[in-house]
Parts: C-alpha cells; structure tokens; sequence
C-alpha cells in the first residue's frame, strides 16, 4: 500500500464516479470532468473508477488524456422493476454492481488515499465500502433530495406513489453521505444553504464550487436581419427530469412555429424519432458536437427549468458565446445576472413564448441584452482558481480533522 502523502500538491484521490466523462455530453459530463481537472492542475493525483457509457460502444475516445488514470467498467443495465423494488435509488441502481464494489475494494487495498470523491449521489453505493477513517468528499450536482420531491410533486399516481418511494430512498442515502462527508461541495448557493440545513455544523463543511467554463468566449458579435429566427434549447434529453421539463415547455411553442421562428432542441435523447412524431415543428438536433456554429446562427437561447434549477451550465454557453436569453423565472439561480437587464424572465411556458415572440425581431434590444450579459461575466468562471480553491479547503478539513 502507497502511503498518504498529507500536502496539496501531491494529494492522492480517488474519484469514484458514475460513468466515463468523455465526451462530455450534458452538464453533468463537464461538471466532473471540468472539477477533476482542476484538482489534477492543482497537483493531485487522481485515480478514477466508472463505467463507459453506452454512446461510447465499448471503446473510449481519449479526449482528456488520461485514461490510463481510470478503471473502467462495462455498461450496466438492471431491469426496472429491480431498480424500483431494490435496496438503492433508481439512479444509484443505474451504477452500483458487484463489479464497481470489487474495484472499489481493490483500489483502497492498493493504496492509501487521502480523500475518497464520491461524485454525485450516483457513485453513493461505494459509501458502504468506505471504511469510517477515509475522509470522504461528496462531490454534489444538486440537492438531489429537493430535485426529486419536486419532480413527484407533478406526477399523478401511480407515477407519484413510485417517485416517492424512490425519493425516500434518495433522502435517506444523501443524509448518510451528508452525515460521513469530510467536505461537501455545493454547484451553487442555493444548494450549499440547503445542504447547511440538513447538517448539524451547518455549512461549515460545505464549499460552493461554480461550474467552470472553458468554451469560446465570442468577444464580439451582432445580430442582423441576416441572423435566422432561431430559438435554441440546450438540455439533456436522456434525463427524465430535463426531458420532463423541455415537453412541458414545447407544448406550448406551436405559436412560434406558426410565426415563422425554427425551434431547434439541442441535447441527447436515444428516441429523437418519436419526438418528432409527436411535435414536428420542432427539430430535435440530437448531440450537437459544434454549438458555436448553431449558436452563432441563434437569436434566442432558452433557459426553462422548473424542476431541477440552480446553476445551469447552458447559461454560460449562450452568454460567452452572446446569445440572449428568455428565461423561466428560478431557472439560473446562482449566476450573477439581474432579470430585465440581462434576460428576458418569464413567469410560465405561455409567457416565455409571449416574449420570444416580442423579442425575436427587435434587433437592437437582442444586441443590447447579448452585450450587457456578455460584459457582467466577462472574466468570471475561469478554471484557475477552482482547484487550488477546493484543494485548499480540503487540507484545511483533514488538518483539523487529525488534531481532533
């Protein structure tokens, strides 16, 4: 067994997460991969346990140059009555399998790190397996707890008395990891107040760590006449809440369409066909690998996320790549960004289309919201700071934890 080594620059990790990162496809993809980068640049030495994913057809593309650093395991696929009957939440089930547990057990019997990142809740099964002396970091995406309830609250039975049980299951594992966790990072300030709430120290062990964004930064761009009458939504299609979500709000966009705007939805889902049975006013563009040539050709990006809010990644993709925005009020919470001045807020789907219809052919008020929004962020959410920053706030953790 390799020894801890106790100092920042050579902290030894293991990160156990729910699947391979690349391609980073949805926000949850970048989240990881963009903070396990920033520890890596910060000097640890990461050693990273998942599964490749099923788009990834039994091979992996090394785009992050660092495969060598994971122990990869084969897709994994339970039935979904098991998933709902058994011990573990729906989407820990979508993870946990003997195989992980066995690399999980072989990896901390191989060596003695210094922290174990459990990144998000998925990745939770391994918690059993975490003896009481690893510290531990929960590296959280949401407050998954809060995600869930909301997401049962609009269900009608027996859909709802399903997702209930499920969130009970959720709420139950999430306090157990809250409760075992060294350091608790939080995507944004909403979350990391909720997760204080749950605790008995409060926040103290809670880190907000915003999502860094390494795409384009467009530093100039106007729209014209020239510019299609575009809107764009960016969303996770392969998500049942994100998913959920885009419906409810395509539902009402067939006035856009009959007023002559495109509707493109950009996203993974593995039925796109059926969607555009269903709405075909509607283009489902699937993955789009170039977003900066679709966004350059956009005049609108949507933000509509009623379930599941908080920090949302797409925002700053339409923001440096200055695209305006309509957004759904409690869509953004987290991002600096006042409503009127920065975007256009909506207080439903009928209203969002309301005001992408008042807005799509005002030339200059699309130009001025894409300037100002541009320039209040210019400069924030760079990589620098988000290793040292969480690395630091680790140490400070495991040095009062051993003079306790």
């Amino acid at each position: 067994r390799r020894s801890r080594t106790g100092t920042i620059g050579s902290m030894r990790v293991l990160w156990l997460a729910g699947d391979f990162f690349d391609p980073p496809a949805n926000g949850l993809f970048r989240y990881s991969k963009d903070v396990a980068r920033a520890m890596q640049g910060a000097g640890a030495n990461v050693d990273f346990i998942g599964r490749r994913r099923d788009d990834q057809a039994g091979a992996v593309d090394d785009q992050a140059g660092a495969v060598d650093d994971w122990t990869l395991l084969e897709p994994h696929a339970v039935p979904a009555a098991r998933k709902l009957l058994g011990r573990w939440p729906v989407k820990v089930a979508d993870v946990w399998g003997d195989d992980y547990g066995e690399a999980v057990r072989a990896a901390l019997a191989a060596t003695s790190y210094d922290v174990v990142v459990i990144d998000h809740l998925r990745a939770a099964g391994a918690l059993h397996l975490v003896p009481d002396d690893q510290p531990i970091i929960y590296l959280s995406h949401n407050d998954e707890s809060v995600v869930k309830k909301d997401s049962a609250a609009r269900l009608r039975y027996p859909q709802k008395a399903l997702m209930r049980w499920d969130e009970r299951k959720i709420t139950n594992l999430e306090n157990e990891l809250l409760d075992r966790a060294l350091v608790i990072t939080a995507i944004a300030e909403p979350d990391r107040q909720s997760f204080g709430a749950r605790v008995a120290d409060g926040t103290d062990r809670v880190l907000t760590v915003e999502p860094p964004y390494r795409g384009p930064r467009v530093e100039a761009r106007a729209i014209d006449v020239d510019t299609p009458r575009r809107v764009v939504i960016l969303n996770n299609l392969g998500w049942s809440v994100k998913l959920h979500n885009t419906l409810e709000f395509i539902e009402q966009t067939k006035r856009l369409a009959e007023g002559g705007v495109e509707i493109i939805v950009a996203g993974g889902w593995s039925d796109s066909r059926r969607l555009r049975r269903r709405y075909p006013w509607v283009h489902f563009a699937g993955f789009v690998p170039d977003l900066n040539a679709l966004l350059a050709e956009t005049r609108i990006g949507l933000v509509y996320e009623p379930v599941g809010g908080g920090f949302k990644m797409k925002t700053l993709d339409y923001v440096f790549r200055r695209v305006p925005m309509v957004v759904l009020k409690g869509s953004i919470a987290g991002i600096p960004l006042e409503p009127g001045v920065h975007y256009v807020e909506a207080a439903n789907a009928v209203t969002m289309v309301d005001s992408c219809l008042r807005l799509v052919d005002d030339i200059e008020a699309l130009n001025d919201l894409q300037s100002r929004t541009y320039e209040a962020l210019d400069g924030r959410f760079t990589a620098e700071d988000i290793g040292p920053r969480l690395c630091a706030f680790i140490e400070q953790k495991l040095s009062l934890r051993s003079l306790a």
